[in-house]
């Protein structure tokens, strides 16, 4: 049961940082400068002084979010073409994400080792400095991150960056400040350093960060229907269009995350142990593939000249999920009710790009997809 759904590591994470970043953070990063530099109009200009005059001399807040993470950015600041980046009221200088990837299976000090290690064999940008190790920082949400910097000159150009690595919610983050000169004071760098560290401290996750399951309706593949009720009871019909007949009703309990985790290892009749609930999150953080593993799979992972292009999906430890039904009423198909007493598990991940919980019954070592219908009525 346990393999049926452990699947295969898939994308060389050397590859998809190799990919990524330089796609994404590198081109980015020589592009910033490119945007046409223009002031705010006057207008706008009294606007902005007046709010920042009736907010104490300080200039207010506002949050920006990409979907994946949110952090604050200033009210005056202009977004630079299609990027998280933003330049400040000034136009002089360039804050903002500049990328995001999944960390996948490796571990953050090799992460942020190969990201220096790539920046000097290509050249992308002259190395001034870069932190010695990683330090710990917990988010706002109390989510361990692990944190590294690297400041160099790119395109004439002084760069500031503060990289954010997230294993528990399989993220790679990369906060940077930018100006477009190469010889600045030391209040210009210290004013940069300070608002890319302000970015970073509002960081928050919006992956994993809620109950998704709980008080939805599902449908499964062969058109049954499954309804979660707010107040923790459930019932599963066996046609999404008939309720009178043959249903299955009880209560639930939903679990995600490192809760999921530990109650999983504590249900000791199923024989799902915490490091093989560990082994299987880490085969699957380079990228998932949905709807249980299949003979294929065994294909790919050993025969090199065979190219896997499946689509994989993002996810960590935040959306992995289990689900206790505690199974109290059994109605057959004439409707006749028979009380019972029988617990199931239901284990899998949120896959928010397809709106379903892939699952696997633990019972009886058997795939469900649920298909998100609405909320329960």
């Amino acid at each position: 049961m346990i393999n049926k759904w452990k699947k295969g590591l898939c994308l060389n994470f050397a590859v998809m940082m190799m990919i990524v970043f330089s796609t994404v953070f590198l081109c980015s990063c020589i592009n910033l400068y490119k945007e046409t530099n223009k002031g705010v109009s006057p207008e706008a200009q009294k606007v902005l002084e007046s709010v920042i005059e009736e907010n104490g001399g300080v200039e207010p807040d506002m949050r920006y979010s990409t979907g994946e993470v949110s952090f604050n950015i200033h009210l005056g600041w202009k977004k630079v073409q299609d990027s998280e980046c933003f330049w400040d009221r000034e136009r002089t200088n360039v804050y903002g994400l500049n990328a995001s990837s999944p960390l996948g299976s490796i571990a953050p000090e090799e992460c942020f080792s190969f990201l220096v290690e790539y920046y000097q064999e290509e050249d992308y940008f002259k190395l001034l400095d870069q932190s010695e190790s990683l330090t710990q920082w917990y988010s706002e949400e109390k989510v361990l991150c692990y944190l590294g910097t690297i400041t160099g000159e790119m395109e004439g150009g002084y760069t500031y960056t503060e990289v954010v690595i997230a294993p528990q919610k399989n993220l790679v983050l990369t906060f940077v400040g930018q100006t477009s000169y190469i010889d600045i004071d030391k209040d210009t760098e210290s004013t940069i350093k300070r608002n890319v560290t302000e970015l970073r401290e509002s960081l928050m996750f919006e992956m994993g960060n809620a109950d998704y399951v709980s008080g939805n309706t599902y449908l499964y593949d062969d058109g049954s229907e499954l309804c979660l009720h707010e107040d923790g009871t459930f019932a599963y019909y066996e046609k999404e269009e008939e309720h009178e007949k043959q249903y299955l009703a009880g209560t639930y309990e939903t679990f995600y995350g490192q809760p999921a985790f530990d109650q999983v290892a504590s249900m000791t009749e199923y024989g799902l142990e915490k490091e093989e609930l560990e082994q299987m999150l880490s085969a699957n953080m380079n990228g998932y593939i949905p709807e249980g593993s299949r003979p294929i799979d065994y294909m790919y992972a050993t025969s090199p000249e065979m190219t896997d292009t499946r689509p994989r999906y993002q996810i960590c430890k935040d959306t992995f999920y289990a689900v206790v039904f505690h199974n109290m009423i059994y109605a057959n198909t004439e409707g006749e009710q028979e009380e019972i007493e029988k617990d199931s598990l239901y284990i899998g991940f949120y896959i928010p790009e397809l709106n379903i919980m892939d699952m696997t019954n633990c019972n009886a070592a058997a795939h469900a997809t649920w298909t998100y219908k609405g909320k329960t009525e």
